[in-house]
């Protein structure tokens, strides 16, 4: 799924872009066009006939031009502008290496996370689960259509989120799952997995069937993205008095345990309404995952936690037509060895810490962070 078809359509919070009464629609502070002509009158009446006063420089406390290159200049520009600079920077900062069937994403020669496809019997005997499925959808259909796009008001209902008061962490939100769209479409496209109906006609799926490929989820990729980031964002000081240290790390593990059944919840409903299959699920998660290692590592380099590179075999014996996706059972999880399905390289962790981070990240994340500090 792709930003641009409404993931940031946010439409209760759009409208903070006209806070101040007058803003633009792109962010920007400037008049609407029905001020035009009255502008014209006040101007003519206030500045008076052309007087050759030569250069009325506004100080900047210096004569000279504004300093290149520099990232605090990010602030001065609108928020959509802002995005587009960012979204190049983490972009420009993966590559991609494709084969039959396999899909690894780089970050120089370092393997960020790989995907390889199930075979179609896989597929074939799983859509017999997400018919089984469908008996859920009667209860789950409000979720389920309120999820199509990204809809900020669940996670908001778990973390607070609000435009004047987490203005920069909704901006690296947004961000990053702009990037994750970006990535996850370029692995459905070289994947190219039909979608549960492809398999019966008894599937009957609630949604409209998307314009891309099946695996990974979309869905499950973003979410679990999102519940990673918000974690990272929201982890108490680690210098606190004991009582109080006490106190914010039950805050943190509740918070960041729902944010985390949240995403498992959003990618289920996904196989309930009968677009996914819960492997696509299960791919979803470890590319998530591990691309929000991923973007905290852009915004930290040496000073945060480096990312665990992992890879999803499709083909792997362990996946069956019976295989259910459960991030909360430990033989699914993602944090410790494994080498089966999952291969996860925890010895690579520190290795991945040793680069940089990416400067115009981390000016957004520290911007993202002291909002709950």
């Amino acid at each position: 799924m792709s930003i641009l078809d409404g993931w940031d359509g946010w439409d209760g919070w759009d409208g903070w872009d006209g806070w101040d009464g007058w803003g633009s629609g792109s962010g920007s502070r400037g008049p609407r066009g029905n001020n035009a002509m009255a502008l014209l009158r006040s101007r003519e009446a206030v500045v008076g006939p052309y007087g050759g006063s030569g250069q009325l420089r506004m100080p900047r406390g210096t004569a000279d031009l504004p300093e290149a290159h520099d990232t605090d200049a990010l602030m001065s520009w609108s928020r959509d502008v802002r995005h587009r600079i960012l979204l190049n920077e983490l972009l420009s900062s993966v590559q991609y290496e494709a084969s039959v069937g396999r899909v690894m994403l780089a970050h120089g020669n370092q393997l960020i996370a790989g995907v390889s496809r199930p075979n179609s019997k896989l597929f074939e005997a799983q859509a017999n689960l997400v018919e089984e499925w469908a008996i859920h959808r009667a209860e789950r259909a409000a979720e389920i259509l309120a999820q199509q796009k990204l809809n900020l008001a669940f996670w908001d209902a778990i973390v607070p989120l609000n435009p004047r008061t987490t203005p920069f962490t909704i901006e690296l939100i947004l961000l990053s799952v702009a990037f994750t769209s970006h990535v996850v479409q370029r692995f459905k496209h070289e994947l190219n997995c039909p979608r549960p109906r492809a398999y019966s006609p008894r599937i009957q799926p609630l949604l409209a069937e998307p314009g891309y490929s099946v695996l990974p989820s979309g869905h499950a990729t973003e979410s679990f993205m999102l519940a990673g980031l918000l974690a990272s964002l929201i982890q108490p000081k680690k210098q606190q008095p004991p009582a109080r240290a006490a106190e914010q790390k039950a805050w943190f593990d509740e918070t960041s345990l729902q944010m985390h059944r949240l995403a498992a919840r959003i990618a289920t409903n996904r196989v309930v309404a009968g677009i996914h299959f819960p492997v696509d699920n299960a791919a979803g998660q470890l590319l998530g995952v591990t691309l929000a290692e991923f973007i905290e590592h852009c915004a930290l380099g040496s000073q945060g936690r480096g990312w665990i590179p992992r890879e999803f075999l499709g083909t792997h014996g362990l996946l069956t037509g019976r295989f259910e996706f459960d991030p909360f059972d430990r033989t699914q999880s993602l944090v410790e060895p494994r080498d089966d399905y999952v291969k996860t390289n925890l010895d690579a962790r520190s290795g991945t810490k040793v680069t940089a981070p990416i400067e115009m990240i981390e000016w957004i994340w520290g911007k993202a962070r002291a909002e709950w500090e």
